[in-house]
């Protein structure tokens, strides 16, 4: 049975100030449930205005075949997926941080165009696009508690945070990603980046990596860039930006964030920056 959040939210209303027989012979609740029912429907509306849900869809479907769908989206043997879901309640927590939406946003595009573009060097598939995606939109959520090292105050709340859709580990890299997207790496942090498995230790530093120059390039939260192209050459990675600022301090940024970029992929990231005509 399906529900439009309207007609959801009617059938709340009523059940309110319904009485326990009404439940009972209207919705043919067993008795033994009736307090139940109220709490159950309130927080299904909670997850509906998190994840912003137009429709919610009932079934008698139990937790060994929410696994089994899982695992069959997971495989590709299934399209169905909550990868918008997911984003959308990564931003909530975002927005929940006051984390300033205009950086996060340039951040995250130019770090999806950065991931995209360089997909010949990291052979990387559409699930850890998602998580760079998550991570991107996540990285300052820790600014909240404090700007002097943030970024493990993000790892701590992203940690600590019921995202939907992601598994524990998925997690786990996520909060990884954005510890090092900004002063540490890994390697200057090796008694923290240990207990990761080796092949996600590869992940987190590629996708880390990327997110660190999408980062640069907005650093000082002007927005001076407009846009930029990448171009892989045999020692170097180019990343042509389009702006007609004064750039010297993205410059200095960049050329300091993008040593881990070389570490991790073992080509110099070079920033050039061409003009926009007007």
């Amino acid at each position: 049975m399906s529900l439009s959040v309207d007609e959801f939210n009617n059938l709340i209303d009523d059940i309110i100030d319904a009485s326990d027989q009404y439940l009972i012979e209207q919705l043919q609740v067993d008795e033994d449930f009736v307090p139940l029912v109220l709490p159950e429907l309130l927080l299904i509306r909670r997850v509906i205005r998190l994840t912003n849900a137009k429709e919610i869809s009932f079934s008698d479907s139990g937790i060994v075949d929410g696994l089994v769908n899982n695992e069959a989206v997971s495989r590709g043997y299934s399209k169905r997926d909550f990868i918008q879901q997911t984003i959308t309640m990564a931003t909530n927590v975002a927005d929940h941080y006051d984390v300033e939406p205009v950086h996060r946003d340039l951040v995250t595009r130019f770090a999806l165009h950065l991931f995209d573009q360089l997909k010949p060097l990291h052979k990387l598939g559409a699930r850890e696009r998602v998580l760079l995606h998550l991570a991107s939109i996540l990285h300052d959520v820790g600014n909240y508690i404090g700007i002097h090292e943030h970024y493990i105050h993000s790892e701590y709340i992203i940690r600590h945070s019921d995202i939907i859709g992601l598994s524990k580990d998925e997690t786990q890299i996520i909060a990884a990603i954005a510890r090092y997207h900004s002063a540490t790496t890994p390697s200057e942090d090796i008694s923290h980046f240990r207990h990761i498995s080796a092949e996600n230790r590869r992940l987190i530093s590629k996708l880390a990596a990327i997110l660190r120059l999408a980062d640069a390039l907005d650093d000082d939260r002007q927005q001076k860039i407009q846009r930029i192209s990448v171009s892989i050459r045999t020692h170097s990675v180019v990343i042509t930006v389009f702006s007609n600022a004064n750039l010297a301090y993205e410059n200095w940024v960049f050329n300091t964030k993008s040593q881990f970029f070389q570490e991790t992929y073992g080509l110099k990231a070079v920033l050039k920056q061409r003009r926009v005509k007007n």
